[in-house]
């Protein structure tokens, strides 16, 4: 096969659409569409069209992949455990290059199109056939449905107010649950966030509240990880009658953290803002993954009039001072 077989072949592939491919498989089309389909010239390219790329964007994808920022690699002895009401679903990729990257965004995007058909045909059924079997299956549909919708608007317009988020990306809701119990609250989120680089961030959300009726103790905690590294958890417990002080406790991982802020926004932004302020804006961004639980402990602290520590940053600290 010569250099222009290959050219003429990944130019009419750079006009086929990732959605059809699992139908179309163009890679099947003949020898020279396979090898064209799994070069890295065609991936890159197609990967540039989709998130409309500029040579500075390019360049900084490279970098993080290169330099293996917050990079994943599949786990191939992993054994899948038993999930538990509250575990997420357990996603074991590869983050590593940009085939995996394609990869993952058209997986994504084909994941969220089965879904809203999904959600289609149940209802058909459900007005035939009236299943509780079919009515959970639609409930849980929805319920991711919902979140993602929820969840972009929110990111929408976070981002409008804030230029470092300028231009972010697309989001996908993986999993979620949602668990109310009369002494208990459990909140998951799992969702993969699609920078403006086009580096997929793996996203897992998680609050906990819990309730000892008898000594009207509290607790409450949130937990942030990325691409499987924890970023950070926040622990915040109290008494409502205040027969102990109120303590609050943030333990973050610093290295994730300076890899997290030089994915999302690059070394040369990192410049441009103070620290503390950097800092409590990818808080306020992350909390948008809680949906109704964003901001709990934050806006508790405020009205009881507790210091937080953030990323090392002291929040109402004047409070405390008083």
């Amino acid at each position: 096969m010569s250099e222009f077989d290959l050219l003429v072949s990944s130019i009419i592939l750079q006009f086929s659409h990732f959605t059809d491919w699992s139908i179309n498989k163009p890679y099947l089309i003949s020898q020279n569409f396979y090898n064209a389909f799994k070069s890295n010239e065609f991936v890159k390219a197609y990967l540039i069209n989709i998130f409309k790329l500029n040579q500075i964007e390019i360049n900084h994808l490279e970098f993080i992949l290169n330099n293996e920022l917050l990079t994943l690699r599949m786990n191939k002895e992993k054994q899948p455990k038993k999930k538990k009401k509250t575990d997420l679903e357990e996603i074991n990729i590869s983050i590593t290059n940009i085939n995996d990257i394609l990869k993952l965004y058209v997986q994504c995007f084909n994941e969220k199109n089965n879904r809203v058909e999904k959600i289609e045909n149940l209802l058909t059924k459900y007005k035939v056939k009236k299943n509780n079997e079919i009515l959970l299956d639609l409930d849980n549909l929805i319920k991711l449905e919902s979140a993602e919708n929820r969840l972009n608007k929110l990111f929408i317009k976070f981002c409008k107010k804030n230029q470092l988020f300028k231009n972010s990306s697309s989001i996908f809701v993986k999993s979620i649950i949602d668990r109310t119990e009369i002494e208990q609250t459990a909140f998951c989120n799992c969702y993969i966030f699609f920078t403006k680089y086009a580096f997929p961030l793996i996203i897992k959300s998680n609050f906990n509240y819990s309730i000892d009726s008898h000594r009207s103790n509290y607790y409450k905690t949130e937990e942030i990880s990325i691409n499987s590294k924890r970023l950070f958890n926040h622990s915040y417990e109290g008494n409502h009658h205040g027969y102990f002080l109120t303590e609050s406790h943030f333990n973050y991982d610093d290295e994730t953290l300076n890899d997290l802020k030089t994915v999302l926004f690059g070394k040369d932004k990192l410049g441009e803002y103070k620290e503390k302020e950097f800092n409590l804006i990818l808080y306020e961004w992350l909390q948008l993954g809680l949906l109704k639980h964003a901001f709990e402990i934050k806006i508790q602290a405020e009205e009881e009039e507790v210091a937080l520590s953030i990323f090392g940053n002291q929040l109402n600290e004047e409070k405390e001072d008083e």
